[in-house]
């Protein structure tokens, strides 16, 4: 499963971004989130604060591939993803 896997695109903006933004929990957890609910999940000690501006590991993209499931998969987006948008995560 990947959840929030940045698509190529979107971490090459992220890259781009200015930096005062990876200095902002509340930039954050808008571009992670416009659900109220998964917010408030968020904002709890689950999460590492910044990690969204953080490169991906390397080999990381690689590994999503779809071509290498051999079981149905049901994916899920949201439509105003913007760390992974959907016609780029398609």
């Amino acid at each position: 499963m990947l959840a929030g896997l940045p698509t190529a695109a979107a971490q090459l903006e992220a890259d781009a971004a200015d930096e005062s933004a990876a200095d902002s929990w509340a930039a954050e957890l808008e571009a992670r989130t416009a659900c109220p609910a998964h917010r408030g999940r968020l904002a709890g000690p689950i999460l590492r604060r910044g990690a969204l501006y953080e490169p991906v590991p390397d080999g990381w993209l690689d590994l999503a591939d779809l071509k290498a499931a051999t079981v149905p998969v049901l994916g899920l987006h949201g439509a105003a993803d913007a760390v992974s948008p959907l016609a780029a995560a398609r």
